[in-house]
């Protein structure tokens, strides 16, 4: 058994994991941290590009994702001392091992989406060709 620190640093807390799935999933799950992983797969982001590529996201949530992931050792963040602060954010060398994960993660969401479309044409269909239910209690002519 593993015991990992979940969570913002202010509300950190102690889980016990028991699967490695249970690992990445602590990692990497959860609503916003996929989305922010596949916008940095291309390369270095800056804090006001990945909001406006996660619509939805405020920026405290933006925030807080990022540091947890740069906690976690797979995001990192650089500052540039300008006039105007200038952050970017990239994925570290640890980091850089999720791309084939995030890849193949995209590649099963396409061919999920072609099914469920697939599904849902079937689906339509037999409700078109299904029959009118008869009115009962009238007398056929």
């Amino acid at each position: 058994m593993i015991v990992l620190l979940v969570g913002a640093r202010e509300k950190m807390k102690q889980t016990k994991i028991h699967c490695h799935v249970e690992t990445a999933i602590a990692v990497v799950g959860g609503k916003w941290k996929p989305w922010i992983l596949w916008h940095l797969y291309d390369g270095v982001r800056r804090y006001g590009e990945l909001r406006r590529l996660t619509p939805g996201i405020t920026g405290k949530m933006l925030t807080q994702h990022l540091r947890e992931l740069e906690r976690d050792g797979v995001v990192e963040r650089k500052v540039y001392a300008q006039k105007v602060p200038k952050v970017e954010y990239s994925f570290t060398k640890y980091g850089e091992t999720m791309r084939p994960l995030l890849k193949e993660l995209c590649n099963w969401g396409g061919k999920h989406a072609g099914r469920q479309a697939s599904t849902d044409r079937a689906t339509s269909i037999k409700k078109l060709k299904k029959p009118a239910p008869r009115k009962t209690g009238a007398p056929a002519k």
